[in-house]
């Protein structure tokens, strides 16, 4: 059978227009190149439809057929009904419509009010099947009178729990108010696109922007290749594959997904209560001029995000805060080796990865780079749930701002990170490379580099660890790097909680004040063969001003040097509070006309375990004050280069009982108790 039709007139006040319609049992063929034109001036109080298919009828187009709908006026649901306009509707179960090769549909509301226009509408068990290089596009240019906020609809392919086929190649473009390229809801309802599809939804009016969405246990799977936008010129969302209450979305290796939004946040990827699997090399990026942009956003108990190798993700905001990735309320998101974020935010915050409740899992060689106002590499709190974070091998994560920048913030979360993990944050205030508070645990793997830069001081200096709570634990082999221009540079701060750095761990401080590592109230452990550097107008290798304990393990080598005069440079200072504990073999230099090599006061302990080499240009050793002690009485070759000093009740033990032991300078003893 072939059928050339072309529908057109004034229709004022019809219930319905069908250009084509296919309603009997069996099947209707048309021929090739098959036109189907609708063409309706006035008003419709229910539906226009190029073409509909109903009560089991079958309807194949052929290749290359063409339907066009163009409505100039109103179409006004009745009852509950909504008013539609659809070009190829498929309205039962039972009920098909099948094309071939270069389908094209157009659907336009020209002018008037219509509340959906509808590229493909198959509803209640359906089947529409198009075969490769289809086009659809859709065009809702209805006028809202003042005062009217009826959610009006533009979408691509619409459906509920029926079946939608296209082949490769499709191009299906939806424009005006709530925009939406491909919806697919209900138990039931699946969405299959094939290879190299494009797909892309512009909304406007303060309305939402919508790639593709799955609802309602809906399911779109789409092929390799695809492209996915979604533009949003008000103040709604703008989303370029969302996912939820239970809907999944498939995606296919080598597609683009790409939000953009000129007022409203724009999401790459969002999912409340759904499930996104995405495939190889996948690309996403999002932009919003005014307000947040979000790369990939996973939210709810039952929200799932899984990303297999080569993710790209390419977040910017003008004016509001930039997310890469973002996990809350218990959703998981897992994504597989060499991911590259890139976050940017011109005016506000930049997160690579801001986590505030659920789990994120990353694999091997991710990059995370971030440029703000502030940044943020990775964020955990515990807004909305318990927080984790775990990074594969070789992960990098790179900061810089133009205030704050901190690589890891553990704000009550579980951090992981295995080997050689790098975390670079640099800001013209103050810059931190980790931080763990409230309760925090956090875990850093071998061979990690950890550094921090800063122009100024703000509050705390520039920390490259820092712990204010919980645990934070550094493995064997890594580096600890803080840099000022201005202000003050820490290694390692323990304001509370517990550090632990594994072996042949080094820590460099330079700034106008310097601390390699420093306790205020909490616990370190350093283990064997750390070294400690810290250069400045003032200098201290280890400070511990705890109740609790600082243990350094043996073999540690602590160099403090200050390049003024009558500047203060100290290589192990104890002030108050519980005991530093050193391992045999130690080395403890302090360069500077005023630098002492080790100094205990207000009751402070440093005890060695055994053998040490100590050396101050002003002192050695230093102990002031009642309850102070420095006590080097353990077995074991002693090499002290420097006076020593003890006054106000301070006490110093050196016992110097092998033959190779030396010491070099005079004792100043104020208080008769230096032994030696």
């Amino acid at each position: 059978m072939t059928l050339t039709n072309s529908a057109s007139g004034t229709n004022d006040n019809a219930n319905m227009v069908t250009g084509l319609n296919v309603i009997q049992s069996g099947d209707v063929t048309l021929g090739d190149g098959s036109p189907n034109t609708v063409n309706v001036t006035g008003n419709v109080t229910d539906a226009v439809l190029g073409t509909q298919v109903y009560s089991e009828a079958a309807l194949n187009l052929g290749n290359n057929s063409y339907t066009r709908v163009t409505v100039h006026g109103n179409v006004s649901g009745q009852d509950t009904r909504r008013g539609k306009i659809a070009g190829l509707s498929v309205q039962d179960a039972g009920s098909v419509l099948e094309g071939k090769t270069g389908t094209q549909v157009e659907v336009m509301q020209d002018t008037g009010r219509a509340d959906e226009v509808i590229g493909l509408d198959v509803q209640n068990g359906g089947k529409l099947t198009l075969g490769a290089r289809t086009k659809v596009t859709v065009n809702h240019n209805s006028i809202l009178q003042d005062g009217d906020s009826s959610n009006l609809y533009s979408y691509g392919i619409q459906k509920d729990a029926s079946f939608v086929s296209l082949g490769n190649e499709a191009n299906i473009i939806s424009n005006g108010y709530t925009a939406t390229e491909v919806y697919t809801h209900e138990d039931g309802a699946v969405t299959i696109l094939g290879d190299f599809t494009s797909v892309g939804a512009h909304a406007d009016y303060d309305y939402n922007a919508y790639g593709v969405w799955s609802d309602n246990s809906g399911i779109n799977i789409l092929g390799k290749e695809s492209v996915i936008t979604s533009l949003e010129t008000g103040r709604g969302n703008s989303v370029a594959l969302s996912a939820s209450t239970g809907g999944a979305n498939q995606v296919g290796d080598g597609t683009q997904l790409k939000a953009d939004n000129e007022i409203g946040f724009a999401y790459g990827v969002k999912i409340n209560q759904g499930t996104n699997n995405l495939g190889e090399n996948i690309n996403i990026s999002s932009y919003s001029s005014k307000l947040s942009a979000y790369g990939m956003a996973t939210s709810g108990t039952q929200g799932i995000t899984t990303v297999k190798d080569g993710l790209v993700i390419q977040t910017v905001a003008d004016g509001g805060q930039a997310r890469g990735i973002y996990n809350e309320q218990d959703g998981i998101t897992t994504i597989g080796n060499k991911a590259s974020i890139n976050v940017t935010g011109l005016a506000s915050s930049g997160y690579g990865m801001d986590v505030s409740g659920g789990k994120v899992k990353m694999g091997d060689n991710a990059t995370i780079q971030v440029k703000g106002t502030c940044g943020y590499g990775i964020s955990i709190g515990q807004e909305t749930g318990s927080s984790t974070v775990e990074m594969g091998k070789n992960a990098s994560i790179t900061v810089e701002s133009d205030d704050m920048s901190v690589g890891v913030l553990n704000d009550g979360g579980t951090m992981t990170a295995v080997e050689n993990f790098s975390s670079q944050a640099s800001g013209v205030i103050d810059s931190y490379g980790i931080v763990t508070a409230d309760g925090g645990v956090t875990t850093i793997g071998s061979g990690a580099g950890i550094s921090v830069e800063g122009e100024n001081q703000l509050d705390t200096g520039s920390i490259a660890v820092y712990t204010l709570g919980g645990s934070t634990a550094v493995d064997d082999n890594s580096t600890v790097t803080a840099t000022v221009d201005a202000g003050t540079a820490s290694g390692v701060n323990t304001s509370s909680g517990s550090t632990t750095l594994g072996n042949h761990v080094s820590v460099t401080a330079s700034g106008e004040t310097a601390y390699g590592v420093n306790t205020l109230d909490g616990s370190i452990n350093l283990g064997n063969y750390v070294s400690v550097y810290v250069s400045g107008n003032t200098a201290y290798g280890v400070v511990s001003q705890s109740q609790n304990s600082t243990v350094i393990g043996t073999d540690a080598r602590i160099t403090s040097v200050t390049a003024k005069d009558e500047h203060t440079g100290v290589g192990i200072y104890a002030n108050g509070g519980k005991n530093i504990e050193i391992g045999s073999r130690a080395s403890v230099t302090a360069q500077g006309k005023d630098a002492v090599g080790v100094y205990s006061d207000n009751a402070g302990e440093t005890n060695f375990l055994g053998s040490a080499r100590i050396t101050g240009n002003l002192y050695s050793l230093e102990s002031e004050g009642d309850g102070s002690t420095i006590d080097l009485s353990a077995g074991g070759t002693k090499v002290i280069t420097g006076n020593m000093l003890s006054a106000d009740g301070g006490n110093i033990n050196v016992e110097m009982d092998t033959g190779d032991s030396l010491f070099t300078g005079a004792v100043v003893n104020m208080t008769a108790n230096t032994d030696y």
